[in-house]
């Protein structure tokens, strides 16, 4: 794991990642990761508070998709990312928004309220 790194969302800092910590083995536990901070201390951070640097690609490519296609569920990747970032409880969607501008934010959220 090492050199791969990750965003600490609550702290907003790049972080690195030492290891993957807890049973990633059962259905529903969620890991938590062990990170060095730019300061050389480790500290331990919950799933839900950390974006890994391979799962920022996929947000921007699903931001991406979302800012030039007509009708992004058509696209032959967007049920991919979709998929991929739910199932490993990716906090994607304030990431998302960011690379959003607000026409999008605001649509993306009235699909999201129907289903």
């Amino acid at each position: 794991m090492s050199g791969t790194t990750a965003w600490w969302i609550s702290q907003q800092e790049r972080v690195e990642l030492v290891e993957v910590a807890g049973n990633t083995g059962l259905k529903y536990a969620e890991p938590s990761y062990r990170v060095r901070r730019k300061d050389g201390s480790v500290v331990t951070v919950g799933r839900k508070d950390i974006v890994l640097s391979d799962e920022e690609k996929l947000i921007e490519e699903l931001a991406d998709i979302l800012r030039r296609s007509g009708n992004p569920a058509r696209h032959e990747r967007y049920g991919f990312i979709m998929l991929s970032l739910m199932r490993k409880g990716v906090p994607f969607l304030s990431r998302l928004e960011s690379r959003l501008p607000a026409k999008h934010v605001q649509q993306s959220f009235v699909l999201s309220d129907v289903g």
